[in-house]
């Protein structure tokens, strides 16, 4: 899969781009605030509905303006594609080969799209939800059935929730317990399922770093797992409807990271942190090409200022003998990184604009 084209109007400072990357290093480089990372978040917002960033989507539309677009197009299979989303404050329209689209998932399954950026690093540090979701990200692919399951139990868990809250009985709150534990248990055993391939494609990965330390991911299902789903939601009955809402379930399932025995997430420094999250990252998306014979696009914004030279050169050789077609935001240019990595394309932006030192291939 290959971006050939992307247009963005009205996003953020990005009044009105159109630019033509390469299949390599797509290096955006200029002065904070010129709309780098826009672009790229462009691209996000292109495949999943949403920015990388936190913020409500409303958000992203430009100053005075009631609606975005973003449209691109793709080589997928062969094949010349194209896919585009207009997102207004009250109404969202997707498009694929010029007809419209039900569900956001459509362009997601047309346009797989990875982004290392500096929130990036809460995958190890920050809440589970960012757990959960790497690993929804490779399920949504890898197992058809996943998202259906999801959205099954997400349905019962809301039910079973607004009954608690009604104050309803136990008999009528176990009414939903059957589809939870069907979906919840499915959920949970992919989830382990997919973890364990990442935990044997790391090692590989790791070595490319020269990562000596041994990384360990240990999959926790978000109840005892001495007991059933069954079993937690028909003792625990009492406590959830104290608490307001079911407590045990695939919804509080989580992962911790370890290396040479230490929880990686209490006792990694920063710099560690950094690492086994970009290992974990380029783990997914080596996986994600042996699983389809396709490569996602990868997105890394800002990342010079996380990593030193030498794990930056490192990273893009990494990424160059993956590759994935990579869109990279800098405030240097910094050609000279990617002297080893041919058809990369430099991007100069200055104020939501492609200047005249743009398309420059290192």
């Amino acid at each position: 899969m290959e971006l050939r084209k992307l247009t963005i109007q009205s996003f953020r400072n990005l009044s009105s781009l159109t630019l033509a990357p390469g299949p390599g290093f797509n290096v955006f480089w200029g002065a904070n605030g010129a709309g780098k990372t826009s672009i790229l978040e462009a691209i996000h917002t292109l495949s999943q509905g949403k920015s990388f960033r936190s913020g409500a989507v409303r958000d992203l539309i430009q100053y005075q303006q009631s609606s975005f677009v973003i449209s691109a197009e793709l080589v997928r299979s062969g094949s010349l594609h194209h896919i585009g989303i207009e997102r207004s404050r009250e109404r969202m329209r997707a498009r694929i080969d010029y007809e419209d689209v039900g569900s956001i998932r459509e362009l997601a399954r047309n346009l797989p799209v990875i982004s290392i950026h500096p929130g990036s690093f809460a995958l190890i540090t920050g809440e589970p939800a960012a757990r959960r979701a790497f690993l929804d990200w490779g399920l949504f692919f890898a197992d058809a059935g996943f998202h259906d399951h999801w959205l099954r139990y997400a349905r019962a868990l809301k039910q079973r929730n607004a009954a608690i809250r009604l104050g309803s009985s136990p008999r009528l709150i176990r009414q939903w317990d059957e589809a939870l534990v069907e979906h919840g248990e499915i959920i949970s055993r992919a989830r382990q399922g997919y973890l364990q391939q990442i935990a044997e494609g790391l090692p590989s990965t790791a070595e490319q770093f020269s990562w000596q330390d041994k990384l360990a991911l240990n999959y926790r299902w978000g109840w005892p797992d001495n007991q059933s789903l069954a079993e937690v939601l028909e003792q625990n009955i009492d406590r959830d409807r104290q608490l307001g809402f079911t407590f045990a379930g695939p919804h509080r399932g989580d992962f911790s990271t370890r290396f040479c025995d230490h929880d990686a997430a209490r006792f990694g420094s920063r710099g560690q942190v950094k690492m086994i999250t970009l290992l974990l990252k380029l783990t997914q998306a080596r996986l994600f090409a042996n699983q389809f014979d396709r490569k996602c696009v990868l997105l890394l914004d800002d990342v010079a200022s996380e990593l030193d030279q030498e794990r930056q050169l490192q990273l893009i050789g990494v990424v160059y003998r993956l590759g994935l077609q990579t869109f990279v935001t800098s405030v240097e240019k910094n050609a000279e990184l990617y002297r080893g990595a041919s058809d990369t394309r430099m991007f100069h932006v200055k104020h939501g604009k492609l200047s005249r030192n743009s398309h420059r291939v290192v």
